[in-house]
């Protein structure tokens, strides 16, 4: 007789991809005394790794100038918020720095026990 033995073998993706942004530069534009709360815009990063290695969250990076505090962001969806009602008058235009990451450890060197993430700033 001959015995043998049935083997599965199943391949798992790793986390090897960073998380990137369809665009580099957003520009987007409130109207002046519109409400706190004013949708602004949307971020949109692609991650092709896949399950939660593949998902993505948002965040607003604080920066020097402050102009972090004056929005908010959707982690899940990229949506960008007013937190303040605008007066030209007083200050013209704002910059962000957002950061994407993925939703798992990366299996990427130099990176163990990380996210991968990338900014757009």
């Amino acid at each position: 007789k001959v015995f043998g033995n049935s083997y599965l073998l199943l391949s798992s993706d790793v986390n090897d991809n960073v998380p990137f942004f369809t665009s580099s530069i957003y520009e987007a534009s409130v109207t002046e005394g519109a409400e706190s709360g004013t949708l602004v815009f949307q971020v949109s990063a692609n991650d092709l790794d896949l399950g939660l290695n593949g998902k993505i969250s948002y965040s607003l990076l604080e920066d020097r100038s402050g102009d972090h505090q004056y929005f908010r962001i959707d982690s899940e969806m990229g949506f960008i918020y007013s937190q303040a009602v605008f007066d030209r008058e007083t200050k013209s235009s704002y910059l962000l720095e957002v950061q994407s990451v993925d939703g798992w450890e990366s299996a990427r060197p130099g990176k163990h026990g990380q996210p991968n993430s990338g900014n757009l700033d």
